[in-house]
């Protein structure tokens, strides 16, 4: 749900839809909830730096208090951690 709901934003904006790198895959920190299908890395490289805050801040409100959206190096980290 929270991946439909960035796809959403992402093509609202400017930068058409959005490209995930990884879901289940791939090596994560331990307790991670990658494992487990509940956290996501989108792509931000590719956002230009006078888009970005605004998108951050509107994916955030849109995915609620259900979904963190961190910001990482190269990638959005997204988590579906309702507690």
């Amino acid at each position: 749900m929270g991946l439909m709901i960035l796809d959403k934003l992402f093509w609202a904006s400017v930068l058409g839809g959005l490209v995930v790198t990884s879901v289940t895959d791939g090596i994560h920190n331990p307790g991670s909830l990658h494992p487990k299908g509940f956290a996501a890395d989108i792509r931000s490289r590719d956002i230009p730096a006078d888009v970005k805050d605004w998108l951050l801040r509107d994916c955030k409100r849109e995915l609620g208090e259900q979904f963190d959206l961190v910001v990482e190096n190269d990638h959005w980290h997204l988590e579906f951690d309702p507690d």
